[in-house]
């Protein structure tokens, strides 16, 4: 059975609340979390946007498969979240679907236009206007949602951080029980 006994991976586009709600479920279900992000760049010695600009996003992706396997392998379970594309690139959200519980936190565009408008660490939203992230934002969104939509559960991450991490517990209670 799945749930609590296993790897619980959050998936969603960036800017949709994975770290910070992954740090609270990790709290309060007295587990690790790992943050795919953090952890590539530690195994990399080096930042995401550095290995974009060296490296390219699809040298990035193939780091980022192997680095989620090597996670999704080890026996002590955890609140993991992942990069944005993670789920869509090497048949990871294959893999993830079957080496833990997988949990979806759905956005609007226009909501992650206004969460990501002013990030400028994201590789993928350098240099763009209000109308390109949003394009941006709607175009692979569409192209994501399939695999996004794989996820053992949906949920609508509009709601603050705290009281989204109280839905998701009762959603992996309810499954394991």
């Amino acid at each position: 059975m799945k749930g609590i006994r296993s790897h619980i991976v959050l998936i969603g586009f960036m800017g949709s609340g994975k770290t910070t709600v992954g740090k609270l479920l990790a709290s309060a279900l007295d587990m690790d979390f790992i943050d795919m992000d953090s952890y590539i760049e530690k195994e990399q010695k080096c930042s995401i946007k550095e290995i974009f600009a060296d490296k390219g996003e699809d040298e990035f992706r193939k780091l980022e498969s192997i680095a989620l396997c090597d996670v999704l392998a080890k026996s002590n379970k955890a609140i993991i979240s992942t990069g944005g594309g993670a789920p869509c690139f090497h048949n990871s959200m294959d893999i993830i679907k079957s080496k833990s519980l997988s949990v979806y936190l759905k956005v609007g565009s226009k909501e992650l236009v206004r969460r990501l408008i002013n990030d400028t660490q994201r590789p993928l939203l350098q240099n763009k206007s209000l109308k390109d992230l949003l394009s941006f934002v709607k175009l692979t969104l569409r192209v994501r949602e399939e695999e996004y939509s794989k996820a053992d559960i949906r949920v609508r991450a509009i709601d603050a951080p705290d009281l989204l991490t109280k839905r998701i517990i009762k959603y992996i209670l309810k499954d394991v029980l």
